[in-house]
């Protein structure tokens, strides 16, 4: 008996204790269910605009590319992969071309790259017409402002005029797996790219004022920004673990403050604060926690738990931190949190709902019905709606909430 509480009593002071050293455990998850007298808003069944059908070879999925009122989507079957822009303001299809198979979508509204398995063609977002190509090309791993950059066999730079021309060339940037949000090698908003060679200047290939050691084996360094002026150095030396960020002061190649252990980093656009989350729960690898940092100093303001999934990485919406939690049944919760002190602002009242995405200052969530909630107003609701097809898929893009029939093809906008 003796025995039992002594155990007990010596693991709650060791937790304690290792709560200390990661910064102020703001509070635990917690209890469930939340009590909660949310006011919830009828379901409007009419406020969606469609539907707009589609073919379907084998499943109809949403391309990866932020454009301005686009949503493109993409049919793959077994000899081609029909290719959908449809403008999203209008409800009207754009533009409809196949293309081959297997193919990744890049770009932005300065026009798309369309790589297959060794060719690229340059595609106008607008109209579908392709205004350039390059054969036996390989291993596109970025596309924007006009500049397309492949990395295999080695890192060439490319201007989407003439693709099958490198402008400038360098030694294949490192492929970094375990970056939660590591989106390829080009950062500091579309201006700078890790090489295998260091930090270089994407549009001349000039040496940067910092990063000579960026790029090589393992442990793999690279440079990335969550905001253009909040740098991070990053050491990646195992595939399956946390890496370790450092602030990096860029002019004069020195560091700022110390560095962290965390599977990613996000910066705040309105203060000078960074949130770092890991992946320390030893139960589970998806959960951890996010520790608020003060970006020059290194100070720890305070820590809370956190669950972060490919599809909704934490982010911020204003002055505050919008993230997800492992509740103590294992239910996911989404929440936000003051940025400066970690108290709890606001959360969704329903567990494991999923989260549709984000509009301005709006929060959609939903699974079989949705809502809206702006998180500039204390989460107040802004609409409700109900899933409009059995088999629909929600999501935000460019700017729209949309629902697509991943079998039917049916695309619906919801109204605004």
């Amino acid at each position: 008996m003796w025995l039992i509480i002594g155990a007990a009593t010596i693991l709650i002071i060791a937790l304690v204790a290792w709560a200390a050293t990661r910064g102020r455990l703001v509070d635990p998850p917690p209890p469930w269910p939340p009590e909660t007298e949310t006011y919830v808003l009828p379901p409007d069944v009419d406020q969606w605009d469609g539907p707009i059908t589609l073919s379907v070879f084998e499943q109809l999925a949403v391309a990866n590319v932020e454009l301005t009122d686009i949503a493109l989507f993409q049919n793959g079957g077994v000899d081609s992969t029909e290719v959908t822009a449809i403008e999203l303001s209008t409800r009207t299809i754009l533009w409809q071309a196949e293309f081959e198979p297997a193919i990744q979508i890049l770009g932005d509204d300065t026009g798309l790259a369309i790589a297959s398995l060794d060719e690229i063609k340059v595609v106008d977002p607008r109209t579908g017409d392709v205004t350039a190509q390059a054969s036996q090309v390989y291993g596109a791993a970025w596309a924007g402002h006009g500049v397309i950059v492949t990395n295999t066999p080695e890192m060439c730079v490319r201007t989407m005029a003439q693709p099958d021309t490198c402008t400038w060339t360098a030694t294949s940037a490192p492929l970094v797996y375990n970056l939660f949000n590591y989106s390829g090698p080009v950062f500091g908003n579309g201006l700078l790219v890790n090489t295998g060679d260091g930090v270089r200047d994407l549009a001349t290939g000039a040496r940067a004022s910092f990063g000579a050691d960026a790029g090589g084996d393992y442990p793999e360094l690279v440079y990335y920004s969550g905001e253009p002026d909040r740098v991070f150095r990053v050491v990646a030396s195992d595939p399956l673990a946390d890496a370790t960020f450092q602030p990096w002061h860029t002019p004069t190649d020195t560091a700022i403050s110390g560095a962290v252990t965390a599977r990613y980093v996000v910066a705040s656009p309105a203060q000078p604060i960074y949130i770092a989350v890991d992946s320390s729960n030893p139960d589970r690898p998806d959960a951890g926690f996010s520790t608020a940092y003060v970006f020059a100093t290194g100070e720890d303001l305070w820590l809370a738990p956190n669950y972060s999934t490919p599809s909704f990485p934490a982010r911020f919406i204003g002055d505050d931190y919008l993230q997800q939690i492992s509740s103590q049944q294992g239910l996911i919760v989404t929440e936000t949190r003051n940025l400066e002190t970690g108290e709890k602002v606001w959360y969704y009242p329903e567990e494991n709902a999923a989260v549709i995405g984000v509009i301005d200052t709006v929060l959609y969530m939903g699974r079989v019905s949705g809502s809206g909630h702006n998180l500039a107003d204390a989460g107040k609701q802004t609409t409700t709606f109900d899933l409009p097809g059995f088999d629909c898929m929600m999501q935000v893009v460019a700017g729209h909430v949309i629902a697509y029939g991943i079998m039917s093809g049916e695309v619906y906008v919801l109204k605004t």
